[in-house]
């Protein structure tokens, strides 16, 4: 047969096909939606997929850029970052990259204009942009000599900002403008969609010297491979040179490793593996609706039979009839994928306006042209597996027995087939929805956990003294220790019976391990020392906050800048460092022992705080006054009953009246804070509880469609059995249990494949619960009651059958 002829053959199928379809609009209808359904959830998941792994972030030859950090693996410290002159040696030694720079991530505040603004930005080496293969739109890139102290102070503009804030005016390049306080001269506009690191729209030069201190690391480095070299060569050179440095600075670089990934794996973590895992379970929703289509072409062949005879009968070839068949299927999968993916895009859009966090500039979650493909591929491949079974069955019928008006074939063989396919249905559904209720399981325990402090009635706001539009206003610790007490008395007046306080940072979030000594206990230069968080904060932080004291006593009014150096310490950092528990009185320096710095008293213990999320355990914690370490940004806290929207606006009213100029943003509840923290959790409990009721509800209507088609074939054979003295009720039982028994089977088999993908999913889903027998036993019950009602009504019918009708000869 000639190509020509084939392709005449194939469109006269798809012809055929839709003819048929549109005489049964009911079953098309059906099928079109469930298909819907299901594609729809794989072409969502799937561009999750697509703009996490698959899709080239916007930089030119991008799988050739690297990240790099500092490790310290006898220290247990993955990465960290890396000093200034360690970077110079890494860009000096290192021969397997064509560029290298280095970047610090930073929150700048425009104060050009008529009010302050905060704006996401990076401190970048001038040879950041080389690196990454990308130039100014307008204007030019910072110069080597920008880069070193005493260069001029020239910025460039992210392409948004110079677009919303500045109204793409063409002079803006040459223009001063106040960043920080201070004067920069705008050298350039970047292209669209550009920014770097990830939040990035505002650029100062790195300006650091090769005599900043070695053990003081502020920077992160990117840099991109040499043509002809591999990661592996990359890793293995950096290491050998970090073991070179740790030769030459045994007191600094001693235990210090690197670490070195593709900049694609830095951004995205462990969301690509958690993608796809989700595309894992649309995939077996999928094969649910696969089955389920199944045996709906099945039921519907019993009525196609005498049509499929007659195909046969004047010569049409077994191989013709499962290609019409297969027309069919296909161009129902076809005709799915339509409102599948406008089901797609949809619950994408909702999807984004669910994450309570800022996306990557690079997420895009639009539909390219690999989307598409992956859309079609499915529809066709949809098609072909739930028509294949049907179609290969239904063309193979006994010619005298088809051709009989109503005849059948094989009843008995499809029924076993039909009744397969619903122990498949069956198994993966309960499958999901175990999944599922592990999942959400493990995020309502994840809500239960406490955080250590109230979360209830609290509102923050970030305070950037140092950033006031009054050029060296606040830059000294005395100014900001008295702006600090201004703004919280003004705060505190705002609103009857409000409580205000403040603190380096939120308390869910942990920031940055310094290292600190001990006085009387010696590390070694491997483990570098101990290491925690620091947190500066007001007097009244932990009443207001609501955490407990375990020992001793939190600060009070007496412990200012004229007292001796206090602290108090969270109980993780006293049972790690002092376990005999006499941890009040102990002395510690906020850094080497070496250092010229002043010993630091601890008087009090407190309870624990989950800085790093209420799944993962406590960092060790120092906590000192705000008025002894006074910080150019610090976050306000405030307790009131007002509502949110009234305390916000008394906060910014307050603090207008203190320095009208002052910034003030990031207005959030600290409950809203503690959410956006289990916002991953929550998202995986939604998407797995969907696609969980989805194929309850397919499951169920497979289990009905079954008995239905079991009791219309069985017609006879239940007249026999009434006719010979078997009760209604021995009919409903007949029906409904041996329904139950292929129920039971498809649950024997979802319960085996959850306990074995249950790993797989809790390895990869953040808050997933361990596999254990109570949840899935309820939900193994419920799914067995929902069976055994959906499997009823049908078998009621079987109830009333005559069997004088029944047993007539046809």
């Amino acid at each position: 047969m000639t190509d020509t002829a084939r392709n005449t053959m194939i469109l006269s199928s798809f012809r055929f096909a839709a003819r048929s379809l549109r005489k049964h609009p009911g079953f098309a209808l059906v099928a079109v939606g469930t298909l819907a359904l299901g594609i729809g959830a794989n072409t969502a998941i799937f561009s999750l997929v697509n703009t996490i792994l698959l899709r080239p972030l916007p930089y030119p030859d991008a799988d050739e850029l690297v990240w790099i950090n500092s490790a310290a693996p006898q220290r247990g410290v993955t990465d960290e970052p890396v000093s200034y002159p360690d970077f110079l040696d890494w860009q000096r030694l290192s021969t397997t990259f064509i560029a290298m720079g280095a970047y610090a991530d930073r929150r700048f505040y425009l104060t050009e204009g008529e009010w302050p603004e905060r704006v996401s930005g990076a401190l970048i080496s001038p040879e950041v942009l080389a690196t990454l293969g990308v130039e100014p739109r307008h204007g030019r890139a910072f110069q080597p000599e920008e880069g070193r102290p005493g260069g001029a102070r020239v910025a460039l503009i992210g392409y948004a900002l110079w677009q919303r804030r500045f109204g793409a005016d063409p002079e803006l390049i040459g223009r001063r403008l106040s960043i920080n306080g201070e004067r920069y001269v705008v050298i350039g506009i970047m292209p669209p969609r550009f920014h770097f690191p990830e939040y990035a729209d505002l650029w100062l030069p790195l300006v650091r010297d090769a005599s900043s201190p070695r053990d003081r690391g502020e920077l992160s480095v990117v840099a991109r491979l040499r043509p002809g070299s591999t990661l592996e060569h990359a890793r293995t050179e950096m290491n050998e040179i970090a073991r070179r440095l740790e030769s030459e600075h045994p007191v600094t670089n001693a235990g210090k490793g690197v670490v070195l990934m593709p900049l694609r794996q830095y951004y995205v973590g462990d969301t690509g593996l958690a993608a796809l895992v989700l595309l894992l379970a649309t995939g077996l929703l999928l094969l649910i609706v696969c089955t389920n289509l199944s045996n709906l072409l099945l039921a519907r062949a019993v009525s196609r039979q005498r049509e499929i005879g007659l195909m046969l009968a004047i010569g049409a070839s077994r191989g013709r009839v499962i290609q019409q068949l297969l027309a069919e299927s296909t161009l129902l999968a076809l005709l799915g994928a339509v409102p599948g993916v406008g089901l797609a895009v949809w619950g994408l859009k909702l999807l984004v306006r669910s994450i309570p966090v800022e996306l990557p500039f690079w997420v895009d979650f639009g539909l390219d042209l690999r989307v598409l493909a992956f859309v079609l591929a499915t529809a066709v491949a949809t098609g072909v597996i739930f028509g294949l079974v049907p179609a290969l069955q239904t063309s193979r019928p006994d010619l005298a027995y088809a051709l009989k008006a109503g005849g059948a074939q094989s009843p008995g063989v499809r029924r076993r087939l039909t009744s397969a396919l619903v122990v498949a249905e069956v198994g993966v559904a309960l499958l999901i929805l175990i999944v599922a209720g592990l999942m959400v399981r493990g995020f309502l325990a994840l809500q239960q956990i406490d955080p250590g402090f109230r979360a209830q009635g609290v509102l923050t706001a970030r305070i950037s003294p140092l950033q006031s539009a009054v050029e060296g206003q606040y830059s000294l610790p005395h100014e900001q220790r008295l702006l600090q007490q201004r703004v919280v008395a003004a705060v505190a007046a705002s609103a009857p019976g409000a409580q205000a306080t403040t603190a380096s940072r939120l308390p869910i979030y942990p920031g940055r391990l310094r290292r600190f000594s001990i006085e009387g206990q010696v590390f070694s230069d491997a483990d570098d020392g101990p290491s925690a968080l620091l947190n500066s904060i007001g007097s009244d932080y932990f009443e207001i906050l609501g955490i407990p004291l375990r020992a001793g006593r939190f600060f009070d009014e007496h412990d200012d800048e004229r007292a001796a150096p206090r602290a108090v310490v969270n109980e993780t950092l006293a049972r790690r460092y002092w376990p005999a528990g006499d941890a009040i009185g102990q002395r510690i320096k906020l850094g080497g022992w070496n250092e010229d710095l002043p010993l630091v008293e601890v008087v009090g213990v407190v309870e624990d705080v989950r800085q790093r999320g209420l799944d993962v355990g406590p960092l060790p914690e120092i906590y000192v006054p705000f008025a002894q370490r006074p910080g150019p940004v610090f976050t306000l806290f405030v307790r009131s009953s007002l509502p949110p929207e009234e305390l916000s606006a008394a906060i910014r009213d307050a603090v207008r009246a203190v320095d009208p100029l002052l910034p003030v943003d990031a207005v959030k509840s600290l409950d809203a804070a503690l959410r956006e923290s289990l916002w991953q959790p929550s998202i995986y409990s939604w998407l797995l509880g969907i696609m969980a009721i989805i194929g309850l509800v397919l499951a169920a209507s497979g289990v009905y469609g079954i008995v239905s088609y079991s009791v219309g074939q069985r017609n006879q054979e239940i007249g026999i059995r009434m006719a010979l003295g078997a009760s209604q009720r021995d009919v409903l039982r007949l029906v409904v249990g041996q329904a139950i028994v292929n129920v039971a089977i498809g649950v024997i088999l979802g319960v085996a494949g959850a306990v074995a993908l249950s790993g797989v999913f809790g390895s990869v889903l953040v808050g997933f619960a361990p596999f254990e027998p109570f949840l899935p036993s309820l939900l193994i019950a419920g799914f067995l009651l929902l069976a055994a009602l959906a499997a009823f009504s049908p078998a009621r019918r079987a109830t009333s059958i005559e069997p004088v009708d029944t047993l007539r000869v046809e």
